[in-house]
């Protein structure tokens, strides 16, 4: 730090000033801040310290007069002991708390027991069982099969229209076929006597040679059953031929039926 910060202010200087001055200086150390006194405050300061020094002197004269005064006294000087004592000299036994509720009233003192919150009683509702039906596998009825004819009919393999029962399926013999055919109406079923479009007709089934024997089966396809008679050649081509054409007509005809069923 410099010089300056560390030199006095000029106001507390004391070098400087005149003792007079001192007394100044003095309340501007015990009390900084405040403005400087003015002469009327330092003629009431110096009146309140004469004030003083003559009350500090008649206090002094009257402590050393020769008459001495007689000593105030407190209201309970004097008294000694003509007031009893309050802390005894012998102090009583203590009280017996613990047989004096089983001589009172015969029985030895408890604590109540703890209550919570009582609640009022309330019906409840009874709770309703619920049963449930036990688990039964649900029955499906088989389905029954249809029996169809395939018969001949102008040269080609037709399936008649009603379905026959399985005692009907087969017929007896031959002529039962033909006289079956022959009744049957084939003008009321426009869509299995319509043509396709581009459809090729199929030659007529006409034997070259009169059959060896019959081969009567039943074809199944889902739950269509279709009964026929295969007439069988010499030729087995022939033969092929004829199941083949059989086949179509049962495949063609079980399509109609699953489509518009």
């Amino acid at each position: 730090m410099s010089d300056k910060s560390n030199s006095k202010p000029p106001a507390l200087d004391l070098g400087k000033h005149h003792k007079s001055d001192f007394e100044s200086i003095a309340y501007k150390i015990v009390s900084p801040g405040l403005p400087p006194l003015s002469d009327k405050n330092r003629t009431a300061v110096r009146q309140s310290k004469s004030i003083e020094a003559q009350q500090k002197r008649l206090i002094s004269e009257r402590t050393q007069s020769t008459t001495p005064t007689e000593p105030s006294r407190s209201p309970r000087e004097g008294l000694g002991k003509s007031l009893p004592r309050l802390r005894r000299a012998r102090v009583p036994p203590p009280l017996d708390v613990t047989n004096h509720g089983s001589w009172r009233y015969g029985s030895a003192m408890r604590s109540a027991p703890l209550r919570g919150h009582r609640m009022v009683a309330r019906p409840y509702p009874v709770p309703q069982m619920v049963y449930m039906p036990p688990a039964v596998p649900y029955y499906v009825p088989p389905v029954a099969p249809r029996f169809h004819q395939v018969n001949i009919h102008k040269g080609h393999y037709v399936v008649s229209q009603q379905p026959a029962s399985p005692d009907e399926a087969e017929p007896e013999n031959e002529n039962d076929v033909c006289e079956k055919s022959n009744e049957t109406s084939f003008d009321d079923d426009v869509e299995s006597c319509a043509i396709e479009d581009g459809a090729v007709a199929s030659p007529p089934v006409h034997d070259k040679e009169p059959p060896v024997s019959l081969v009567s089966g039943e074809l199944r396809l889902g739950t269509e059953i279709y009964t026929y008679q295969l007439p069988l050649h010499q030729e087995h081509k022939d033969s092929k031929d004829q199941w083949l054409r059989l086949c179509g007509t049962i495949f063609d005809d079980y399509i109609a039926r699953t489509e518009y069923s």
